[in-house]
């Protein structure tokens, strides 16, 4: 019987677990999503850091909140 129940609790650990990584993982694609924003670069105007077809990440928040400014 306690073998039994031994079993039972572990199977509820590793449910919990998985639950929290689900969670926590859906979380995380969320704001990534929300967020963040993944564009290539075409043509060579950020040359010589990002060159072409280059994979660049933008940061859409700060386009959301807050209005870029022009130097």
């Amino acid at each position: 019987m306690k073998n039994k129940e031994t079993g039972i609790e572990i199977f509820l650990i590793v449910l919990d677990t998985l639950m929290q990584l689900a969670v926590i993982l859906s979380l995380a694609w969320f704001v990534v999503f929300i967020f963040g924003d993944r564009t290539y670069m075409v043509g060579q105007s950020m040359s010589p850091q990002i060159e072409q077809g280059e994979a660049a990440l933008i940061n859409k928040a700060a386009y959301t909140f807050f209005k870029p400014k022009k130097i």
